[in-house]
């Protein structure tokens, strides 16, 4: 997927880019016969037949053909002028194939339809002509900005109209001369449909995970049954209810899309490329569902389920064709591609990721926000949940990819996406909860070593965690977002920005109820603006900013963690907890589209404890499996267990002194030969320093962290080896 971040431009330049690398690297012979076909496309599409004048057309002398320039040194089509000879019909997308044109005019003709946005590969266009077409309506798309070299445009006596959107205007304007019908869009930002609540479900259930999925940007909970049960069959649910939440910034304006346990803010179906929702949502109102044991026995048996046969290719459920290669039809208009279904027979299968996948479509436009107060965004959002059944490591993990496409005329700036979960984890009432920025994830765990209560887990009760594995694409912030050590390369991806909780009830710390409180919960704000802060309830305690709620190590009852909130071994009251992870910020601009996905995870160890830190282990191999595709190749997934987690904490000792105004030391023990890492992160789970990266024969060592440059906070130091590691937290105070 080609993701293009400057709002300037259109993702489908994407078109452009691939064309102009073959008109770079194919022959004069295989120019010319792409614009043969390009051509014959253009006379099929608008009556040729029934032209006045068809002289030459479709022969096997290109030269010939009435309107057509040919250059005979360079052997190409550089013009056609087809003004006034009663074309009819639409523009067809193939036009833009002829991307060494300098000259279009379809003047004085019956055209009808909309431009299509393949015009926009043109880039050696000087004069395009469409004028006296009065059919020819919508609005241009604004693809056409990559025109760099358009001097003329003429669309007087249409019912074209221009965007609105900002990067367009500055480019018409630079038009030395155009003729236009001074008709703006009139795209109501406020656009909102009639849709009804919609009902579509179905259960990811491959594995030791069932999962109830909707289509109404909510998880696992659409009043009862609430439904994401590990082990499967046990009765124990983990998750009550959980939530997609999206924001973002439209002219100026908060929009936003979220909600916690009902009134979510998405709707089935897709948006056209105007942005306008389905007229009857209720036709998209489904879920499909396919499994890799669908895929065998059709080709075994020929026989085929419902989902499998109908799976929605043309609105963009994952497909890939005989070869592998995937299909993806997302750049052409919603009425070229709405019907379109795999093609089992020619050898199309759905892109299964692990071993069973469910796909659905929604949007943001179906009806009006109520939980956020807000205008909608324009987004059209592709779930894709997705499982594997192995080991310990798949059996117990959900995966979630959601990909997002901006239908606005305007760009979606200073956005954030997130995650709520309100976990049960059995029980209810007795529940911790806390984050591990190493890891960037959120996690949940029991208060004591028993979990009671109907759907209790009883002992020893689990843990469980949620992360994104990648956030949206934000490579133009001048931030090293995946930490690799480049800044803003080509698709660089967010992680986890922000684990945060809250209480429920009202007040400056409780339940969101506004569009904005949303946003500022998703940046690590509370409902008033004021950061998180590290200590306490994490307001007021101290004034140091974190965004990773509670991040200190629960299994060594460490300071900041619910475990300890006060550095004094203090515990908070357990209890029902309400939290989420968020990535940002990232931009959007008009037509373009990104994606992100996270994982659940779940561990079960010895006690809770141990649940925590098998749970950590799990994450990170979770994390692993995916960044080498395990998941697009189920067998690559490690099934052996895990090995019983070795305590680190008594190899790192405390550092001294403590606190410390410019160094300090820090001891550690190597209980047998091994691969040693000793960092120092800040209280966002940043890298500061790497003070040990080395293999180490068994002995006490120590080092010292130097301090000088730093500003006064808390810090981290950690220590890793055996796949294993133990955390600690120190002060600098100056």
């Amino acid at each position: 997927m080609i993701t293009i971040r400057d709002p300037a431009y259109h993702v489908r330049i994407a078109v452009l880019a691939v064309s102009l690398t073959l008109f770079c690297t194919t022959s004069s012979a295989q120019i010319l016969e792409t614009n043969r076909l390009a051509l014959e496309a253009l006379y099929h599409a608008t009556d040729g037949d029934n032209w006045i004048n068809n002289t030459g057309w479709l022969t096997s002398d290109i030269r010939t053909w009435h309107g057509v320039v040919y250059d005979i040194l360079s052997r190409i089509v550089v013009a056609i002028d087809l003004s006034g000879n009663n074309l009819t019909g639409k523009i067809p997308l193939e036009l833009g194939q002829i991307f060494n044109l300098k000259t279009l005019d379809l003047s004085n003709n019956k055209l009808t339809g909309e431009i299509p946005f393949t015009l926009g590969n043109l880039q050696w266009l000087e004069k395009l002509n469409l004028q006296n077409n009065l059919d020819l309506t919508g609005t241009l798309p604004i693809s056409l900005t990559n025109l760099r070299r358009l001097e003329n445009f003429w669309f007087d006596g249409t019912n074209l109209c221009e965007s609105k959107y900002g990067p367009f205007q500055s480019w018409i304007s630079s038009v030395v001369d155009v003729r236009r019908t001074g008709c703006t869009a009139l795209f109501d930002e406020s656009l909102v449909g009639t849709c009804d609540r919609p009902l579509g479900e179905q259960f990811l259930d491959v594995n030791n995970v069932r999962a109830r999925i909707v289509n109404t940007g909510g998880l696992f909970y659409r009043g009862n049954p609430h439904v994401y049960e590990v082990p499967i069959h046990s009765g124990s649910n983990a998750i009550f209810a959980g939530a997609l939440w999206i924001a973002g910034i439209i002219d100026g304006d908060l929009r936003a899309s979220a909600a916690r346990y009902g009134n979510n803010e998405l709707w089935a179906g897709p948006l056209d490329e105007l942005g306008h929702p389905p007229e009857d949502c209720k036709v998209y109102d489904r879920i499909y569902k396919v499994s890799s044991s669908d895929i065998h026995t059709y080709e075994a048996t020929g026989i085929a389920s419902d989902d499998l046969r109908e799976w929605p290719t043309g609105l963009g459920a994952p497909t890939v064709d005989a070869e592998g290669n995937e299909i993806d039809l997302m750049d052409l208009p919603l009425s070229a591609r709405r019907d379109r279904v795999i093609n089992l027979a020619a050898g199309e299968r759905p892109r299964v990721l692990g071993n069973q996948s469910i796909w659905w479509v929604m949007n943001d436009r179906g009806n009006e926000h109520e939980s956020t107060d807000t205008l909608p965004m324009g987004i059209e959002v592709h779930g894709h949940a997705f499982a594997a059944a192995g080991g310990e490591i798949a059996n117990n993990t959900t995966l979630y990819n959601f990909r997002i496409f901006n239908r606005n005329v305007l760009p979606l700036t200073e956005a954030y996406v997130g995650v709520f979960l309100d976990t049960d984890l059995g029980d209810f009432d007795d529940d911790y909860v806390g984050s591990d920025s190493t890891l960037g994830m959120g996690l949940t765990y029991n208060a004591d070593d028993f979990d009671g209560g109907g759907e209790g887990y009883g002992s020893p009760p689990p843990a469980l965690g949620m992360l994104f594995i990648e956030g949206p694409v934000a490579d133009d912030d001048l931030v090293d977002n995946d930490r690799d050590g480049v800044v803003d390369e080509p698709g660089e991806r967010l992680r986890t920005t922000a684990v945060g909780t809250y209480y429920g009830g009202g007040g400056v710390s409780g339940d969101p109820t506004t569009g904005t409180h949303y946003y500022t919960y998703m940046q690590g704000q509370w409902k008033d603006g004021k950061p998180y802060t590290y200590g306490g309830n994490g307001r007021d305690f101290s004034n140091i900013p974190t965004h990773w709620f509670f991040s200190g190590d629960p299994v060594t009852s460490e300071f900041w963690s619910e475990m300890n909130v006060d550095g004094l071994g203090t515990r908070i009251e357990p209890g029902d907890r309400r939290w989420f992870i968020s990535s940002g910020p990232f931009s959007l601009g008009a037509g373009e589209d990104t994606d992100f996905t996270f994982a659940i995870v779940w561990a079960l160890g010895k006690d809770r404890l141990d649940s925590v830190s098998r749970l950590r282990k799990v994450a990170d191999r979770v994390r692993s499996a995916f960044e080498i595709g395990a998941w697009n190749e189920p067998i690559l997934i490690r099934e052996d267990p895990l090995p019983i987690e070795p305590n680190l904490s008594a190899a790192l000792a405390d550092n001294f002194p403590e606190p410390f105004s410019e160094s300090t030391t820090i001891r550690y023990r190597v209980p047998h030969f091994a691969f040693v890492q000793l960092v120092v992160l800040d209280v966002l789970g940043r890298d500061v320093t790497v003070l040990v990266r080395e293999p180490k024969d068994a002995g006490e060592y120590s080092v010292t962290f130097v301090g000088t440059d730093l500003p006064s906070g808390v810090y981290f130091y950690r220590i890793e080896m055996d796949h294993a590691s133990a955390t600690r937290s120190m002060m600098l105070v100056k």
